[in-house]
């Protein structure tokens, strides 16, 4: 049975910021918005005395869900920073990379409202297939955006997000997919097909040399909840971040998914030969009700929380 991936967490230095973006910007709809408990924070790696304010936000009629975290005392440390005078990351270093949106119509006036709220593009916009559209945004925190749409011609009706997704590049693209594949159930399947971006196209919108390739596999989606595209550069530099996947940081830290029962997960991690970062911990869960949490590392450095509710 396929454990689909509810949910991206972005850590954000300016809420209300990133707010004004996702929410009144792009519409997406808030649809819980609570303080992380003192279990939670403990498996987070959190002081337990932090002020840590959790907001998730769903495309009304879309798929995928972004979750903001926000720690009141301040987040200065980068989970991936690989554009600008300060990045210390190359484009193609192995883990977590961009948040991905998908527009429903035109790609033209989502660039539009994130260049009104101070969001420049870090790429031109690439195009494909059937009048596809897509550009490299840097959003907030120095979080990159990849938003894909609609070419030119395409009638506009404002701005609808459709989906919200991540992409995560790994040296092992076959290893990835089958840590999703075993872990989750989640299959992956190949997303270099004609209709999606040629591998040019796809390691220009990461920021990677010319001349450099991307191989893509995408896992989850649609009904399976939040896509993620695994993205490896055949060829390329690619080493690790220098600071890996971990809540306190600013963008990416968490890849969260709902189990049915952790103790049966916790069977399945050890016939997979897979250890725990952190072993099921009973916590106060965001969504208000008790649970356990389980986090486990991934072959590129991706941390998924595993959870479950308590009867």
């Amino acid at each position: 049975m396929a454990i689909p991936i509810e949910s991206v967490t972005v850590g954000v230095g300016d809420l209300d910021g990133a707010l004004k973006l996702f929410r009144d910007g792009l519409g997406l709809q808030v649809v819980n918005d609570t303080r992380a408990s003192v279990g939670l924070l403990s498996v987070w790696g959190y002081p337990v005395h932090e002020g840590v304010r959790l907001i998730d936000l769903v495309p009304p009629g879309g798929s995928g869900r972004l979750r903001l975290e926000h720690c009141e005392s301040g987040m200065s440390r980068h989970t991936r920073l690989d554009s600008g005078p300060d990045a210390r990351d190359v484009p193609t270093a192995i883990g977590p990379k961009a948040i991905h949106i998908e527009v429903a119509g035109p790609l033209g006036p989502a660039l539009e409202t994130l260049t009104s709220h101070g969001y420049q593009r870090r790429s031109e916009p690439v195009r494909w297939g059937d009048g596809i559209e897509a550009a490299a945004v840097a959003g907030p925190d120095g979080l990159t955006l990849v938003v894909s749409g609609a070419g030119k011609g395409a009638k506009s009706t404002g701005v609808t997000v459709s989906a919200v997704g991540a992409s995560v590049v790994t040296a092992d693209l076959e290893a990835s997919g089958r840590f999703y594949g075993e872990l989750l159930g989640l299959s992956a399947v190949e997303a270099n097909r004609p209709e999606d971006a040629p591998p040019e196209q796809l390691a220009r919108l990461a920021g990677a040399r010319k001349g450099a390739r991307a191989q893509v596999l995408a896992v989850g989606g649609g009904d399976s909840g939040t896509r993620v595209l695994l993205v490896s550069f055949p060829g390329e530099h690619s080493p690790s971040l220098t600071h890996p996947m971990q809540p306190g940081q600013l963008g990416m830290t968490l890849l969260s998914c709902r189990c049915e029962s952790l103790d049966v997960m916790e069977e399945h991690l050890r016939t997979l030969g897979i250890e725990p970062v952190k072993p099921s911990t009973h916590v106060g869960l965001p969504v208000g009700r008790p649970g356990r949490v389980m986090l486990v590392r991934g072959p590129a450095g991706e941390l998924v929380e595993l959870y479950d509710l308590s009867p």
